[in-house]
Formats: C-alpha cells, structure tokens, sequence
C-alpha cells in the first residue's frame, strides 16, 4: 500500500517538500539578514567602548554565520532529487 500511495502522491510530495525547503531557507535568510545588521550595530557600539569586550559581537556574529549556513543548505536541499 505504500508503495501504491507513493506512486500515485509522488510528485505531489515531491513539489510539497521543494516548497516546505524553500520557506523554510527565506526564513533562515531572513534571520540571518537581521543578525548581520545587529553584528554591524555590536561592532560600532565595541568600536566606541571597547571596554565593553567582543563577546556580544562574536556571538550575533557566529550566529548570522549559522543562519546563512542553514538558509543556503535548505536551498540546496530543496533543489535535490528525492
């Protein structure tokens, strides 16, 4: 019966997980996008107080890295075949 389901809602499930990918990389995009503004704003705020240390920056940093990881991935992802 599987079998039977997956030959007849293949690419219907095919095209959902394409889509599901694809929403699921703008998110992450756009994740990533505002931490890099909120790393530029920690690298000013360290640049007029460097009393204040990196730690913040290198975090906010570390995770817009992340982000755009995961965003490219899913991309990628989504234009695999099954």
């Amino acid at each position: 019966m599987p079998g039977k389901l997956k030959l007849i809602f293949g690419h219907f499930l095919r095209t959902l997980r394409q889509l599901w990918l694809e929403f699921i990389g703008g998110i992450f995009l756009a994740l990533g996008v505002l931490f890099v503004f909120a790393a530029i704003q920690e690298y000013r705020k360290y640049i007029r107080a460097p009393e204040l240390g990196t730690g913040r920056f290198l975090m906010v940093l570390l995770s817009s890295i992340v982000m755009l990881f995961f965003a490219l991935e899913s991309f990628w992802k989504s234009r695999k075949p099954w």
